[in-house]
């Protein structure tokens, strides 16, 4: 006999029926809706109260030689030369003794194995190719320190280069900015990222337990198992007995 919400777990194969798989996610929209904002929730919380925020300040320079060079005595060799000029800029930018040198200036040299590996994984230097033109950006705690380190990593890579070269080929384009906003956290990109990734992980979880669910529900449920067929249905809910008088 079949009694309602009984488990039997069979060796039987059920075919998945898309409109029904979702017809059942559409009627778990509310707790899909609930998870995401949860999850968004939890993800603006931590991004507002547990972390620190970034500033990020850059200043742009150009590799050209002291004086110029007019467009016709210009060589291909003398721009290879330069692009290269550039490249060893880039690297030389991110080298210890520069690096270790702006922390001093900027008074931050206490601990500078610690300081360098720090300020080293804050430290962007990246060029467009053909272009000589350098953008060299530092990310910090505050707006003030980002700014400082970044001016003083460009200055000191420029004194190194003069003094490799023997000229003075760095020319600023754009001094070190002091930034108004910080660049992390996001907050509202994380947030929005934490409402997707509940909402996609609702879906996964209900949608798995929906597959996986073998429970017979309905008489029909029946049909569908070799060699068992339905006799009743025995309704489950309280039974009201009237009391008797005396």
């Amino acid at each position: 006999m079949y009694t309602q919400h009984e488990k039997i777990r069979t060796p039987w194969e059920e075919e998945v029926s898309i409109p029904e798989l979702l017809g059942h996610l559409f009627r778990q929209l509310r707790l899909i809706l609930l998870s995401g904002l949860f999850i968004g929730s939890v993800v603006f919380f931590i991004n507002v109260f547990f972390l620190e925020p970034s500033y990020c300040s850059s200043t742009r320079v150009y590799i050209h030689p002291a004086g110029g060079i007019s467009e016709e005595r210009l060589t291909y060799s003398q721009v290879q030369t330069w692009t290269a000029l550039t490249e060893d800029f880039c690297e030389l930018a991110k080298s210890r003794s520069v690096l270790e040198e702006a922390l001093m200036r900027t008074g931050q040299g206490a601990g500078q194995g610690k300081r360098y590996e720090d300020l080293y994984a804050r430290t962007s230097v990246s060029s467009e190719e053909p272009s000589r033109l350098i953008v060299l950006s530092v990310t910090a705690s505050s707006p003030s320190q980002a700014r400082d380190l970044a001016g003083a990593v460009r200055e000191v890579s420029s004194e190194h280069m003069r003094e490799v070269t023997g000229m003075d080929m760095v020319i600023v384009i754009d001094e070190a900015n002091l930034p108004d906003d910080p660049c992390s956290p996001r907050i509202l990109y994380n947030s929005l990222l934490g409402i997707l990734g509940g909402a996609f992980g609702a879906v996964f979880l209900l949608a798995a337990v929906y597959v996986c669910d073998d429970t017979v529900r309905t008489p029909e449920d029946f049909d569908r198992i070799p060699g068992l067929c339905c006799l009743g249905v025995i309704p489950m809910g309280k039974v009201k007995t009237r009391r008797r008088r005396k």
